[in-house]
């Protein structure tokens, strides 16, 4: 899988790309508050039977490139269990991530 990391400041990070499983080229952008994952699809079909999946720090599209397949995508920065959204569109699943925020607190009661 060759895929690209592009930071919110444009500057161009390519990830080693592993020998060719058929996976179409990844591409990772980050921005402040969001990361983007956009996924060629070469045949509107390839999105039957995908689902995706993630945990704050991967994404895992099942049934994808092929049916009895998975893609593992590590994420650059952590992120949160809710506020994903994917979109198809023109031939790119697009994958939208929200960021965990650096500053979130949580407050820790005291027992007596």
């Amino acid at each position: 899988m060759g895929r690209r990391v592009q930071k919110g400041d444009g500057a161009d990070d390519p990830a080693p790309s592993s020998p060719d499983t058929g996976a179409p080229s990844i591409e990772i952008f980050e921005t402040l508050d969001f990361i983007f994952i956009r996924v060629p699809i070469q045949e509107e079909s390839m999105l039957t039977g995908l689902k995706i999946f993630h945990t704050s720090l991967q994404v895992m599209l099942k049934s994808f490139p092929k049916p009895d397949s998975e893609q593992v995508i590590r994420l650059p920065s952590p992120v949160r269990r809710k506020g994903t959204t994917a979109k198809y569109r023109d031939g790119i699943l697009e994958i939208r991530l929200l960021k965990k925020s650096e500053h979130e607190m949580t407050e820790v009661g005291i027992d007596f």
